[in-house]
C-alpha cells in the first residue's frame, strides 16, 4: 500500500486523541493518566505464523520493525516519533519537528528523526479516504531540511 505511513501516522495521532478521552474518564474517577510514545518506520518486512506448531503467532520481523521498536522506546509520552523513510513517504502531509539524530542499537549510523504534531491540509484527501471526525492542522511544515 503506498500510503501505508500516512495512514500509520493518521492511526497513531487518532490513538493519542482516544488515550487522551480515555484520560480524562480515567482521572475524573482518581485514577492515574496513561502515557504511551509511539514509534514509526516504513520498510520491508517478513510477515508470517511463527513459532513450533503449538505455539505458532502471526508477526512481523526484519530490521523495519526492529528500527520501529527503537524509535517507540525513544518517543516521550504522547510524541509520534518517525523515522526518515517515514518522512520521505508522507513529506507534505504531515506538521513534523526535525529532532536531534539518535543512536540505536544495530545501527551504526545515528537515525534522523522527526516527531509529528499534525497533518496538513493536503493530507485529508491524499488517499482518497475520508476522515470522519479527524482535526486537521494548518501551521506549516516545520523542518530544518528535507528528509534524505
Amino acid at each position: 500500500l503506498p500510503d501505508a505511513p500516512l495512514r500509520a501516522v493518521r492511526a497513531a495521532l487518532d490513538m493519542l486523541r482516544a488515550l487522551d478521552e480515555f484520560n480524562r474518564i480515567r482521572e475524573s474517577q482518581g485514577q492515574e493518566r496513561i502515557a504511551i510514545g509511539i514509534g514509526i518506520n516504513t520498510g520491508p518486512v517478513i510477515a508470517g505464523a511463527i513459532g513450533s506448531s503449538r505455539t505458532l503467532q502471526y508477526t512481523v520481523i526484519g530490521d523495519a520493525v526492529n528500527i520501529a521498536a527503537r524509535l517507540c522506546s525513544t518517543a516521550r509520552a504522547s510524541e509520534i516519533i518517525i523515522s526518515a523513510s517515514t518522512m520521505r513517504s508522507c513529506y507534505g502531509h504531515v506538521i513534523a519537528e526535525q529532532r536531534t539524530p539518535v543512536q540505536v542499537k544495530g545501527k551504526s549510523e545515528p537515525l534522523q528523526i522527526w516527531n509529528v504534531t499534525g497533518l496538513t491540509d493536503i493530507s485529508s484527501t491524499a488517499s482518497g479516504v475520508p476522515q470522519v471526525g479527524q482535526r486537521h492542522h494548518t501551521a506549516p511544515f516545520r523542518t530544518t531540511q528535507e528528509p534524505t
